[in-house]
C-alpha cells in the first residue's frame, strides 16, 4: 500500500483508538438492540449452512432476510461476524467502512483531476463527516454510504463491471434508502458524463447480483 492509504488508516485508528485496540466497542443505540443481534444470528445461520430467512426467536417470528436493514447477504460483515467475536466484528465493520469511504473519496477526487490537499480534504470531509460518524450506530446505513464514492467513481470512468459490483454491494449492505439515493445520484453523474448505457448495464448486473435481497424484501 502507498503512503496515502497508510495515512488514512492511521487517521481511522486515531478516530477510535479504543475500538481498534479492543478495549472499547461500538455498542450504542440501534447497534445494541438490532444491528449486532441481527448479524450475529444471521452469521450463525450461514455458518450452519442455512440461509437466514426467518428468525423464530423474535416475537412470533421475524423475516430477517426480508428486512432490508439486516445485511444478511452483505458478504463483508457476514464474514466478520462469522469469523470474529461480535464485539471485534462490529468494531472492524465500522472502522473498515470508514477507511473504505475515505479511500473511495480520495480516488474519486483523483478521477476528477483533484490532487494533493484537495483530494485529502475531500476524503477526510466525507469519511469523518457528521453523517458518517453519527450513523455508525446504524450499521447498514454506514456500510452502504461507504460505497457511494466508489459507485460515483466507477460511473465517472464509465466501467460497467465496477458499477455492477458497487451497485450490488450498496443494495445489500443494509439500508434501502441510501441505496436508492446513491443510485439516483450516480445516475445524474452518468448523464453528466454521457455514460448512461454503461451505467444501465452495470446497475442491471448489480440488481441481478442483489436479487436475493431484493426478492426477499419484496
Amino acid at each position: 500500500m502507498n503512503h496515502s492509504v497508510w495515512l488514512l488508516l492511521l487517521m481511522v485508528g486515531l478516530w477510535a483508538t479504543d475500538a481498534l485496540m479492543g478495549v472499547g466497542v461500538f455498542w450504542e443505540h440501534d447497534l445494541r438492540h438490532q444491528h449486532i443481534p441481527w448479524r450475529v444470528w444471521a452469521a450463525t445461520e450461514w455458518t450452519a449452512g442455512r440461509i437466514p430467512l426467518w428468525n423464530p426467536d423474535v416475537g412470533n417470528g421475524f423475516g430477517l432476510a426480508g428486512d432490508g436493514q439486516t445485511g444478511v447477504f452483505y458478504l463483508p460483515t457476514m464474514l466478520l461476524f462469522a469469523w470474529l467475536p461480535a464485539a471485534l466484528a462490529v468494531n472492524m465493520a465500522i472502522l473498515g467502512h470508514v477507511a473504505w469511504a475515505a479511500e473511495g473519496m480520495r480516488r474519486l477526487m483523483l478521477q476528477l483531476s483533484v490532487t494533493g490537499p484537495g483530494a485529502w480534504l475531500a476524503a477526510v470531509a466525507f469519511a469523518f463527516s457528521g453523517f458518517m460518524t453519527t450513523h455508525a450506530g446504524y450499521l447498514g446505513m454506514q456500510n452502504a454510504a461507504a460505497w457511494l464514492p466508489w459507485l460515483v467513481g466507477a460511473t465517472v470512468v464509465g466501467r460497467w463491471a465496477p458499477i455492477g459490483l458497487c451497485s450490488a454491494m450498496i443494495m445489500v449492505a443494509g439500508h434501502p434508502q441510501v441505496a436508492a439515493m446513491g443510485l439516483l445520484g450516480a445516475f445524474a453523474v452518468a448523464i453528466w458524463k454521457r455514460n448512461v448505457p454503461t451505467f444501465g448495464v452495470g446497475v442491471l448486473l448489480g440488481v441481478v447480483a442483489a436479487s436475493p435481497q431484493i426478492l426477499a424484501t419484496w
